[in-house]
């Protein structure tokens, strides 16, 4: 894994205006971040790794020309095989035509299936510390956010509702309520589930409106 970091700094910028030129608009104050080293780091680490022969084939997965020179020194360079993953939403532009003149092959879409199976799990330990997925990174935070907070609400703290969403339920057929969130149907029986657990142990259920 090759990292970088976000650097965050005060500054000043405009603030936006409906019909306005951004010279129009008034100078607010806020936090820029920045990312840094990440897009340096990784291209030097595919040359280096196409230079060397340790790889038959690099995959990026960019829109950005800034990789553009360490694409064009592996194919003048190496025999390595160079694919260009460039996500594009319909009718907001197509790939990069710098990056796609050195790419043997290109491909202009990523399936959710492989992007959920290249997150990381739900919970990642770090010395003493637990880092949680983002509920915003699951397929339906719409359907998940209002049980999370009925289940913290219950169970009385973030980690232990978190513990409880992801472990298989007995009283839900061994299902995991976390998945159950993923569909209108299951996420119904989940928290049906959840009202009779409040009333059953003398805890009000409270119905949270989904925005």
């Amino acid at each position: 894994m090759i990292s970088g970091y976000y650097h965050a700094r005060p500054a000043r910028a405009h603030k936006w205006g409906v019909g306005k030129a951004a010279r129009e608009c008034d100078r607010i104050e806020i936090w820029k971040l920045e990312e840094k080293q990440s897009d340096v780091a990784l291209a030097l680490h595919s040359f280096s790794d196409a230079i060397d022969g340790e790889v038959d084939q690099i995959i990026l997965v960019t829109n950005d020309s800034d990789f553009e020179p360490a694409m064009q020194l592996i194919r003048e360079h190496t025999s390595t095989i160079i694919g260009l993953i460039a996500p594009i939403r319909p009718a907001t532009g197509d790939v990069n035509t710098r990056l796609a003149k050195h790419a043997h092959w290109i491909r202009r879409h990523i399936l959710d299936d492989e992007i959920s199976s290249s997150q990381l799990p739900s919970m990642v330990r770090h010395h003493q510390n637990v880092v949680y997925k983002p509920l915003s990174w699951y397929p339906r935070p719409d359907l998940l956010i209002p049980i999370y907070k009925e289940a913290k609400r219950v169970r009385g703290s973030a980690g232990a509702a978190r513990r409880w969403l992801n472990q298989p339920c007995l009283h839900l057929a061994g299902r995991i309520p976390i998945t159950m969130c993923e569909h209108e149907d299951s996420a119904r029986d989940l928290r049906n589930y959840m009202d009779r657990y409040a009333r059953d142990f003398g805890l009000s259920a409270v119905r949270l409106n989904r925005r």
